[in-house]
């Protein structure tokens, strides 16, 4: 996209056709940069979009536009996906350069809730190695990144209330002071999953909902393993 207009286009049609489809905006454009703000509040979801981003400008300043869109998205209180050449050289090669290790390993340090392959599983000599060279690498992460209490971004600033992160701030607290094995939560709309989401719980967050639509989305949202009950 290259505006909160695009999202809002988007929106209209998908209300039209009577739809509940959440909408994800790709940042892949410096015109999208310009106006962030409005996209944050337009969108569901934002996907950083680093290779398109890389060809429009000064390929030096992707790595602090992946940081600052990753930390917006979590003010603004909805996820993020990183994309993109994350493990490009395994399209042909059975393991990944040192580099891109780490800059999966930073990904989830800066606080993404998910990692994208894009040509690495389409066109790539072995897809499936792939996925699982990206799953060992985030586990990896996360383990460290949970054992050294990584601070989480600031998440939900701008779509919650103080109250709300509140309550997120003492689950936070309760998960590490006391070793608890799982943090279950009721949700409809899936917001509070999302929330608990964004700091490091250090263990699984078990999100519970009566709505399908809501557990799909739910499993984008990092560290949340959705359940549908019907009843709840």
């Amino acid at each position: 996209v290259r505006s909160a207009g695009d999202v809002q286009a988007v929106r209209r049609h998908v209300t039209e056709a009577g739809a509940a489809a959440h909408i994800i905006a790709k940042i892949e454009k410096p015109q999208a940069l310009d106006d962030l703000d409005a996209i944050l509040e337009a969108a569901d979801g934002i996907m950083v979009a680093r290779g398109d981003l890389g060809v429009e400008m000064d390929v030096a300043r992707v790595p602090i536009i992946q940081k600052d869109l990753i930390r917006r998205a979590a003010i603004a209180g909805i996820p993020v996906i990183t994309a993109t050449q994350m493990l490009q050289s395994m399209i042909r090669e059975p393991r990944p350069t040192r580099a891109e290790v780490s800059d999966v390993a930073n990904a989830v340090f800066d606080g993404s809730d998910a990692l994208m392959l894009s040509g690495e599983t389409a066109v790539g000599c072995d897809p499936v190695r792939a996925v699982e060279m990206m799953d060992h690498i985030i586990d990896l992460a996360e383990d460290y990144a949970q054992a050294a209490r990584w601070p989480g971004p600031a998440a939900g600033t701008d779509r919650y209330t103080w109250s709300e992160r509140a309550i997120v701030v003492g689950a936070a607290e309760i998960a590490h002071n006391l070793g608890v094995a799982l943090v279950v939560v009721l949700t409809h709309s899936g917001a509070t999953a999302l929330l608990l989401s964004k700091p490091w719980l250090g263990v699984p967050i078990l999100a519970v909902s009566d709505r399908v639509d809501t557990c799909r989305r739910m499993a984008l949202y990092r560290g949340v393993l959705p359940v549908h009950h019907p009843e709840i």
